[in-house]
């Protein structure tokens, strides 16, 4: 029975009775109200004009959703909808100025008609060799118009003729039989969820048993009364259950929609952030390669280095070449961990010195809390946006203490950063001057040293030319009796 229920954010029982009383109320009104109201026949006269309106909603809605998802279902239920708001609205303006007797063979002909065009436009709608046809809405619009039209001409212009007791009721078998194929036929062919198929097999039938019970209108004593009450009932649940249900399924729709929106948003979300990744990994990859290929340039074509200059370049390729592999291959260290400066510091400054640039360090033996890769590669960056914007102009690395602090400043002489820039600095994307770049070197550098928790900043009142700063905890050099142990 669970999966007969609508979803709680689809549709509801208080809903459903909401709608019923909404339909149900006017009428009731109207006996209380109107003088000559409390006649069967008017009340059911009045209710075949509240469930051909009902009918028209939810023709518009099928249409909705059959826009929205494409079913076949709902396509031929928008039509079929169509026809009979079209067909009940005709018989009511009919019936308020003709006697129900004399309506009796046209109301059979017509309602027999529009129940043989709800099977063909079922079995069109759901059959794979059927022709792409017109929009459903407009052919079932359509065709209700033209049984209207035949209704009123044979109404007000045709002859009358008496129709027998047998025709009617065989008439009425065949109308309801077709609301029974109808509703069996719907789950074989319907991609519809469980609840919606069982209201609308309950909705359809409900309102061709009303147009079937309608044919004996005319019929004398509590037989006629029984019949116009049924039918009356029958009707308006039904009228209510297809708008209902209709309602429930745009929403459902739309439900699936805004989910299929919001994965496409997190896919999309998704994949932005991999391409950020890998932007942000190539950049540092290129820097590395670019050094890389600097010092083994130096050592192979250089014969003037000396013993002490040539370890110093293998040790730095070595170095760069491991942080190379850990990048590409996603094992960069998360938690800090003590480190000395001075071995993060000197593969680096020797990989831009190879590259042609004067960068101006010297060794103190001081040891930080820091993740080695994300400051190595805040430095790089740091180092390489030197040479960028302030080309020619030496590089300074200095290390001082603060207090809890050790604070690396690397500053250069060069015409610095634009004032209109300082604020978005280490902004993705924002770029420091006029030069080219990717404007990820900043951004990347900060987050992953806050990550370790260190600091990057700009100090403005450096002049001339840019200063930038890392601040690091300081840590403790392990014992020394440990260091050779391991």
């Amino acid at each position: 029975m669970a999966k007969l229920r609508p979803p709680a954010d689809v549709w509801s029982r208080w809903a459903t009775l909401a709608a019923l009383t909404l339909v149900a109320a006017p009428m009731l009104v109207l006996v209380t109200v109107v003088p000559g109201m409390q006649s069967l026949a008017r009340l059911s006269a009045v209710s075949g004009m509240s469930v051909s309106v009902l009918c028209l909603v939810a023709a518009l809605l099928f249409h909705l959703h059959w826009r929205l998802t494409r079913a076949d279902t709902t396509e031929w239920l928008a039509a079929g909808a169509a026809v009979l708001a079209s067909h009940g609205m005709a018989l009511a303006l009919v019936e308020r100025s003709r006697a129900v007797e004399d309506l009796a063979p046209y109301r059979t002909a017509t309602t027999l008609t529009v129940a043989l065009l709800l099977a063909f436009l079922a079995r069109r709608a759901t059959s794979p060799l059927a022709p792409v046809g017109p929009d459903p809405m407009a052919a079932g619009l359509g065709l209700g118009l033209a049984v209207a039209t035949l209704h009123l001409t044979l109404a007000y212009g045709g002859p009358s003729w008496p129709l027998p007791l047998a025709v009617r009721v065989a008439c009425s078998f065949v109308i309801v039989g077709t609301g029974v194929v109808l509703t069996l036929g719907l789950p074989r062919v319907s991609a519809l969820p469980p609840w919606a198929q069982v209201r609308l097999q309950l909705g359809v039938l409900a309102v061709l048993l009303r147009h079937g019970l309608a044919l004996h209108g005319d019929l004398d004593g509590p037989a006629g009364d029984v019949v116009l009450a049924v039918g009356t009932v029958a009707g308006i649940l039904g009228a209510v259950l297809l708008s209902t249900t209709a309602l429930g399924l745009v929403r459902w729709a739309i439900r699936d929609q805004q989910r299929m929106v919001q994965a496409l948003r997190d896919r999309l979300a998704a994949l932005e952030q991999d391409s950020r990744t890998d932007r942000e990994r190539m950049h540092e990859v290129r820097g590395t390669l670019a050094g890389i290929a600097s010092a083994t340039e130096l050592m192979t074509s250089s014969p003037s280095l000396d013993t002490t200059e040539q370890p110093e370049l293998v040790r730095m390729v070595g170095h760069e070449v491991s942080r190379l592999h850990r990048m590409l291959h996603d094992t960069v260290p998360s938690r800090p961990v003590a480190v000395s400066l001075d071995e993060v510091l000197a593969p680096l400054v020797l990989r831009h010195r190879t590259q042609g640039h004067d960068v101006r360090w010297e060794p103190d033996g001081r040891w930080v809390l820091v993740v080695p890769d994300a400051l190595a590669h805040a430095v790089s960056v740091l180092l390489a946006n030197a040479d960028r914007h302030a080309p020619g102009s030496p590089v300074v690395v200095r290390v001082t203490d603060e207090p809890g602090w050790v604070v690396i400043r690397v500053s250069d002489s060069g015409p610095g950063v634009p004032a209109a820039v300082i604020e978005s600095l280490f902004t993705r994307g924002a770029r420091a001057g006029p030069r080219p770049g990717s404007g990820i070197g900043l951004h990347l550098a900060r987050r992953l040293l806050t990550e370790g928790s260190g600091r990057l900043a700009y100090d403005p009142s450096h002049r001339p030319g840019a200063s930038f700063l890392i601040g690091l905890r300081h840590a403790s050099p392990p014992d020394p009796g440990l260091r050779g142990s391991t």
